[in-house]
């Protein structure tokens, strides 16, 4: 292995420069298209789509190329000459679409199917790029060692994911702050043009490791061996759909406890890849050992599924540990750093166990193809397969099954996906060679024991609402205690929404977005204990409320035209809807359960729902305003947390040019 170094050091640094373009240009296209769920899922899928378009696109030409490692350094540097005029390329394109072919369209959905055509040829040639990388980079060092096929292939997914998981934590807390978005992107591009020229300089021609030629008079194999590429095909897509359902999950499940700030995901995600990293380290001196290499694979598929139920319960334990941290008054930058580690601690505690069994299938189901006679072009295909999968497991997390099933069963229901896999897998090698009564007998206890731990994850376990919106990450308390009362709780597609009313005779209420106090109000305003003389009785946040609306219709009380940004609690809209010259209100709410769940607030919010001036709209601001071509005398942006990630987009100086442009 100390002979190939050099080229595992060039795809650790890609994998380092990889996560800060995934990073960085999702943030571009998120300022072009939006945050809304919807965006962010679109977003993701035009990543791995383009990455899953170039790797099925070199799986048909690897055969061909006979230098893999110099064309692999040519992609290197083209993506890095892509990265250095990203940012100008970005900002023309938005130029052009929001100062002449938006408003030449006049709004509708053809400003939509533009705007996601033009993000889409923005985004997909550099990511079909990134998804050549890898099966040219297998297939260069293959040819070189071609009896260690298992070890090379577990060690480049480890190397190229270690150095992910770095890119994730170096992007987020270190190069954005010190250089900006453009140079974080210079910061990248300067590693792929010296990957490009360290690649470039490699010396060697190898032959291509052909497919095994087909038996003339033996039929029943060669099916046997179609109908085995077509299950490890399967299985590749399966796991990527599986572990992305498992990423949305613990995503949402995990900024309930540790937050929803902007440096989170990037923990989250680096976490996520450490435990792929790791696992494809663990197999890499095993899998050349393996006799029954179907039946290892079908075991840790069945392995993955449990271990993720199997975080179900951990939430608890870790709500506790933050609570331990964070029940101090007293903050300080050693208290940050503690914040800091234990989350990345905690993360890997919930995503370790499964990721580290998702780190070890792809390595071996390449292993197992390319040992079973196939040529080195299903390199690509399996990778290609595998992230189409990521693709169908994000899109039907986030756009379907979040809001319809719910968090927890997202995640058993990925599960099940894992688990059924490996059930096949185990039955198709039982199915050859005679097995030994004890791997029938290990056979069927796996599949009762992972029965029985799908019961579990389905029906026994509970996420209990009561410690998810405790705000544990920022007063230390790990559960709303007595006096509180769960009036709703819904995962959502963006977030998950609860409301909590205090068992007393204010009538107070507290509207939760992940875990985070949104709004608070108090119903009954002149409770017997009161005063009547003081006024009525008001929540502590309720003036910021109410002094969002009134402070823009003392500036601009003649206005007919106005647009609110979050609807919250409903109380800033029932102000704006107050003023009598107030023609037409565009209330713009990125999560519909906040709507609903800002019923549990009447009448105090009553004209937000009964005015007919009031039109509400689902949908991310700057998406709506490219859309809707208004202008308006007032533009209300009321969310007010900026280390909220999502939220933080609406503290831009690009927000504030953008919004300026729909004002009178």
């Amino acid at each position: 292995m100390a002979r190939h170094a050099a080229l595992f050091l060039l795809f650790f640094l890609s994998g380092i420069s990889g996560l800060i373009y995934e990073s960085i240009w999702s943030r571009y296209i998120r300022q072009f298209v939006g945050s809304a769920a919807t965006a962010q899922v679109l977003v993701l899928s035009l990543f791995m789509g383009g990455m899953a378009l170039g790797a099925l696109l070199v799986a048909r030409r690897l055969g061909k190329v006979r230098r893999p490692v110099r064309v692999y350094g040519l992609i290197e540097g083209g993506i890095g000459l892509y990265a250095l005029a990203f940012p100008w390329l970005c900002s023309g394109v938005m130029r052009l679409c929001y100062d002449t072919l938006f408003p030449a369209l006049g709004g509708g959905l053809l400003v939509g199917a533009l705007k996601w055509t033009m993000a889409g040829l923005l985004i997909l040639p550099p990511c079909v790029l990134l998804g050549m990388t890898f099966p040219l980079m297998s297939a260069g060092i293959l040819r070189r060692d071609r009896e260690r096929s298992g070890e090379i292939l577990s060690f480049l997914y480890f190397t190229n994911s270690i150095g992910a998981a770095l890119g994730a934590l170096l992007s987020g807390f270190v190069l954005v702050g010190r250089f900006g978005l453009p140079g974080t992107l210079a910061c990248a591009a300067a590693l792929n043009l010296g990957i490009a020229l360290v690649a470039l300089l490699q010396r060697g021609e190898h032959a291509p490791i052909a497919a095994a030629p087909e038996p003339a008079d033996d039929t029943a194999l060669a099916r046997r061996r179609a109908g085995l590429v077509r299950l490890l095909l399967l299985v590749s897509f399966g796991t990527g759909l599986s572990s992305f359902m498992y990423e949305i999950g613990w995503i949402r499940l995990l900024s309930m406890i540790i937050g929803s700030a902007t440096h989170s995901f990037e923990v989250m995600l680096s976490a996520f890849v450490f435990g792929l990293a790791a696992g494809g380290l663990w197999v890499r001196g095993k899998m050349d050992r393996f006799r029954r290499p179907e039946l290892v694979l079908g075991f840790v598929q069945i392995l993955m599924g449990v271990a993720a139920i199997a975080t179900l319960p951990l939430y608890a334990l870790a709500v506790k540990a933050m609570g331990g941290l964070m029940v101090s008054e007293v903050r300080t930058e050693t208290t940050w750093l503690a914040f800091n580690a234990l989350r990345y601690g905690l993360c890997l505690v919930i995503m370790f166990p499964a990721t580290f069994c998702a780190g070890m299938t792809l390595p071996l189901i390449t292993h197992l193809l390319l040992k079973r006679g196939q040529a080195e072009g299903i390199i690509g295909r399996v990778y290609g397969f595998n992230t189409l999968g990521a693709i169908a497991g994000a899109t039907l997390a986030g756009l379907l099954l979040m809001p319809l099933i719910g968090l927890q069963r997202v995640i058993v229901g990925g599960a099940v996906v894992d688990i059924l896999l490996g059930v096949a897998l185990m039955r198709l090698d039982m199915r050859g060679e005679s097995p030994a009564p004890g791997i029938r007998k290990t056979f069927r206890l796996a599949c009762i024991s992972s029965a029985l731990v799908v019961v579990f994850g389905l029906f026994i376990v509970k996420l209990d609402p009561m410690v998810l919106s405790a705000t544990v990450y920022r007063h230390g308390r790990t559960r709303l205690g007595d006096g509180y009362e769960l009036i709703s709780y819904v995962d959502g597609r963006t977030a998950s929404v609860t409301v909590i009313r205090l068992t007393d005779e204010r009538e107070y209420r507290v509207i939760y977005t992940n875990g985070k106090p949104d709004a608070s109000l108090v119903l009954n305003r002149y409770p017997k204990s009161r005063d009547p003389k003081l006024g009525p009785d008001i929540a502590g946040d309720e003036p910021n409320q109410i002094l969002v609306g009134l402070i823009p219709l003392a500036i601009r009380p003649e206005a007919t035209d106005a647009a609110l940004i979050g609807f919250g609690s409903g109380v800033t809209c029932h102000v704006l809807l107050g003023s009598p010259t107030l023609e037409r209100l565009d209330t713009i709410e990125i999560e519909p359960e906040m709507y609903a769940g800002s019923r549990n607030f009447l009448p105090v919010n009553e004209r937000a729902y009964n005015d007919e001036r009031n039109h509400f709209w689902f949908d991310d601001a700057k998406a709506f305003f490219a859309g809707a071509a208004r202008q308006y005398d007032i533009i209300v942006s009321e969310p007010t947390n900026p280390w909220v990630s999502g939220v933080s987009s609406l503290f831009t100086v690009e927000f504030y040019r953008e919004a300026k442009r729909y004002l009178k």
